[in-house]
């Protein structure tokens, strides 16, 4: 690397990409005070934990008992789309409604 000026550390360039300057970050992974956002104390929730594939299993449920009653599912509409944003309320309502039957 090249630098250039007083030879500052923010004053760097790469060789070969003039006017191209790397960022230094304050903040540092190692140092950081919110505990809660390591990974070691997440909640895992990976494709192949039980709730993820528990949550498939009852989006999936869900969806084919609103196409059998006639339904439109969000997957139908482009997302964004006013369609899109009533059939996903609407989807979200039958979640809700299942999961306060048990």
């Amino acid at each position: 690397m090249k630098m250039r000026g007083s030879g500052r550390a923010s004053e760097f360039a790469l060789q070969g990409m003039p006017g191209f300057y790397p960022v230094f970050t304050k903040v540092c992974a190692e140092l950081a005070d919110i505990l809660a956002m390591s990974d070691e104390h997440s909640i895992p929730f990976r494709p192949y934990d039980q709730q993820y594939l528990e949550a498939r299993a009852l989006a999936l449920s869900i969806a084919a008992i609103r196409k059998a009653q006639g339904k439109r599912n969000p997957v139908d509409y482009a997302v964004g789309s006013p369609d899109w944003e009533t059939a996903d309320e609407d989807f979200a309502r039958d979640i809700l409604r299942i999961l306060g039957d048990q």
